[in-house]
């Protein structure tokens, strides 16, 4: 069982962050990770992942933190895109407690016609939509650009439509939670990632960043398949096996140019990453591509956001 964390560790506690960049509007998960993982850091948001990443470029000091894959809905693939394209290293990860709840103007459920929210956030909730509005039909549940858009529209409408957001979203706009933990999953969590630009050399930073006092540690790379070569997933980490290294974390997605990424994390002595998957290794070079992300510490902690958003 992860444990419960309602502060920043101290590994993450070492990276600083004065301004953090973000996706999402005002209340969504998004900006509660940054205020729970970075309290003290100044907030700047951004519309898409281009923009976040386009900060980040234009600003080697700035410091990112972007979602990477929920427990329930699965991978955020853009950002493996933005990871593959762009110069970045990542810093460290953090996960976050995703509690859900329905939200109106109105205070019964059985008064709800209408439900709006995020489209995964729709997927996290299906099983409960299902069990406790069973007469809601399909075209009365609308996704929408993301839960705090989702919030704001049900406390401009009427008392028959809800939302699915956060609890914060829905106590700081005023709506009436109907419904707490909501989510199909009481482990519901989304893991982020901690980026920053580095257009250095790669391998002597985190060469460097493995030297601090840690006594396990994992390295984080994005793998890529030639969509014209003969080679899988299963042959990548068979490759990852013969060079006695563990893999996890296989979060992966389609390139436009029909090749896949995969974002990996791999265990093992270091320096027998760097033999297996390092330039020098013409077999490898000859299957796939290989980009080291970054390396951090290997924790089991999950981050229990605050009740409210300290604005």
């Amino acid at each position: 069982m992860p444990d419960i964390l309602h502060a920043p560790d101290q590994h993450l506690a070492q990276i600083e962050a004065d301004k953090v960049a973000y996706l999402g509007p005002e209340y969504s998960f998004s900006e509660l990770a940054v205020r729970t993982v970075f309290p003290e850091a100044k907030l700047e948001p951004h519309k898409e992942f281009e923009g976040v990443t386009g900060a980040l470029t234009d600003d080697p000091s700035l410091i990112g933190l972007v979602p990477v894959r929920n427990e329930v809905s699965g991978d955020v693939y853009p950002v493996l895109s933005e990871l593959r394209s762009g110069n970045f290293v990542v810093l460290d990860e953090a996960s976050m407690a995703i509690h859900l709840v329905l939200a109106s103007r109105g205070t019964r459920v059985d008064r709800i016609s209408r439900v709006i929210s995020h489209p995964q956030a729709l997927k996290q909730v299906s099983n409960y939509l299902h069990n406790s509005l069973p007469n809601l039909e399909y075209d009365e549940i609308h996704g929408v650009n993301s839960t705090s858009q989702a919030a704001q529209m049900a406390y401009t409408a009427a008392g028959t439509v809800a939302a699915i957001c956060s609890p914060q979203a829905a106590n700081d706009i005023g709506l009436n939670i109907i419904d707490r933990d909501v989510q199909d999953n009481p482990s519901n969590f989304t893991r982020f990632l901690a980026i920053q630009s580095y257009e250095k050399d790669r391998v002597p930073f985190l060469k460097n960043l493995l030297k601090r006092e840690w006594n396990r540690a994992k390295v984080a790379g994005l793998v890529t398949l030639p969509a014209e070569e003969d080679v899988s997933l299963h042959d990548m980490l068979e490759f990852a096996i013969l060079h006695d290294l563990k893999t996890s974390a296989k979060i992966g997605s389609q390139n436009d140019d029909g090749s896949m990424s995969y974002f990996l994390e791999f265990r093992g002595e270091v320096n027998a990453l760097f033999r297996a998957f390092g330039p020098e290794n013409e077999e490898r070079e000859a299957i796939m591509d290989f980009k080291l992300l970054g390396a951090y510490p290997v924790r089991q902690t999950i981050y229990e956001p605050p009740a409210t958003f300290a604005k």
